[in-house]
């Protein structure tokens, strides 16, 4: 056993065992052009109360490479959110760097996460991430002192 890793599964606030699923892109390649099915393939590492728990990789077709690359993290993840993404230029001409916002609603939360870089579907496939991995933890539950 990894000594790093967390020991033992955490309890909430009603005693059950809740386990922390977090996911890390390990790698992701994205074809799009005209004529072409935008498709990406996308390969994320599973961590488990933060030990590493496996490799998946996929490949999905999408209207857009950033709706393929979200389309195979879904399918790895088996988790599916409905995410919006803002994409801002930060500076001017063609090496711009840019910056996504993207928002997730997961019930009454609503999940914001901003990504800046030079690569526009990276940013916004990293940014999907980040709303997944917070999507994924726990909600923490105060209960009321009556």
């Amino acid at each position: 056993m990894n000594p790093y890793c967390a020991q033992g599964a955490s309890r909430s606030a009603f005693g059950e065992v809740v386990m922390l699923v977090q996911w890390k892109i390990k790698g992701s390649m994205v074809t799009t052009g005209i004529g072409v099915d935008p498709t990406a393939v996308v390969t994320l590492v599973k961590f488990v109360d933060g030990c590493e728990a496996g490799e998946y990789s996929q490949s999905k077709t999408g209207n857009g490479p950033i709706n393929a690359a979200c389309k195979a993290i879904e399918a790895i993840t088996q988790v599916s959110l409905n995410v919006t993404f803002e994409i801002y230029a930060m500076t001017s001409g063609s090496n711009s760097e840019a910056k996504i916002v993207a928002k997730a609603t997961q019930g009454n939360r609503i999940i914001p996460c901003e990504v800046r870089g030079g690569d526009i579907v990276m940013c916004a496939v990293e940014a999907y991430m980040q709303v997944l991995n917070v999507a994924l933890e726990p909600e923490k539950v105060i209960a009321e002192v009556r």
